[in-house]
């Protein structure tokens, strides 16, 4: 069920991958499952964020990331703190975000779990764009657009080059980071991320609505 509900977020149908997570919740709290009723919360953690409801989001996170602390779960740990992470910049606490990347750095690198290095990497530069170091931000967008490219992980590769072309907006040419945007939101409409694609829509109206 929480498959399905990664599905729906994927396809920009928020409320059906809610329901569907929801489901999942309810079932593995009846059978007991500590673990994945956790992974769960923070699945729907995630949804909050990309639902506009980041002040939700922020306590459900730390506590899952603190329970998968107590519990010694260190991947799980570090999948729930970068969630955190990205509630906390949403509600632009630039500094606890950054606070909490540098809690998170050790876990970073001690996982082999390729999949979270990267989120961490984009999430890295997702703090340094917001405390305007574009270009620290944009080298380390190009390394981990490779990096993802070269795992395999395009929703990733293609993450990271929307919020390079965000920083590059930001740098002073919205017109070059508007075209990258709109051939990064066609071949995520192409694919099947029509999550990505909308937030690759909104980023190009940053530009066209200053100030907003």
């Amino acid at each position: 069920l929480s498959g399905l509900g990664d599905v729906f977020m994927e396809l920009d149908q928020l409320a059906a991958a809610r329901g569907q997570n929801e489901m999942a919740l309810r079932l593995r709290k009846d059978i007991g499952e500590k673990e994945t009723v956790l992974l769960t919360r923070v699945a729907l953690a995630r949804l909050a964020i990309e639902d506009g409801q980041s002040k939700d989001a922020e306590p459900e996170a730390r506590q899952c990331r603190d329970q998968f602390h107590q519990d010694q779960l260190l991947d799980d740990e570090l999948g729930a703190g970068l969630v955190l992470a990205g509630a906390l910049l949403e509600e632009l606490k630039t500094e606890q975000a950054k606070q909490e990347m540098v809690t998170l750095r050790p876990l970073e690198e001690k996982t082999e779990n390729r999949q979270l290095q990267l989120r961490f990497s984009i999430e890295f530069a997702r703090v340094l764009l917001a405390e305007h170091d574009l270009p620290a931000s944009r080298i380390l967008l190009d390394k981990v657009s490779k990096q993802a490219e070269a795992s395999g992980f395009v929703g990733l590769q293609w993450e990271a080059q929307m919020v390079r072309a965000r920083a590059q907006g930001e740098a002073g040419d919205p017109a070059g980071a508007t075209k990258q945007l709109n051939a990064l939101g066609a071949r995520a409409r192409t694919a099947g991320l029509l999550l990505l694609a909308r937030k690759a829509d909104a980023t190009t109206r940053l530009w066209a609505n200053p100030g907003k």
